[in-house]
């Protein structure tokens, strides 16, 4: 799965998404600052056609629910927010 990271809302306005992008998984931190990258990610996806999948962590990031809940929680706590389709393309060999 190809990913990019936005660290600050200059990096979010330089993202140039690619022409065959489809589908964009936004993982977002649970704060005012990420639901305003989300926000700002979703809008400029949609206006590009792309459609866009907000992942939520459990706690304040992602990389917070890796440290408390390890591997095979965030794991699950993924695959289901994930569509159907991409679990099977893209978390098949992490079962």
């Amino acid at each position: 799965m190809p990913m990019a990271a936005a660290l600050s809302a200059a990096h979010l306005s330089a993202i140039l998404f690619p022409e065959t992008l489809r589908r964009l998984y936004i993982v977002r931190d649970a704060d005012r600052a990420g639901d305003g990258a989300r926000d700002t990610l979703v809008e400029r996806a949609n206006a590009a056609g792309i459609e866009a999948i907000v992942l939520s962590p459990a706690t304040g990031d992602i990389n917070e629910d890796l440290r408390l809940v390890g591997i095979d929680a965030l794991r699950a706590q993924t695959r289901v927010q994930l569509i159907p389709q991409d679990v099977a393309r893209f978390m098949a060999r992490a079962a």
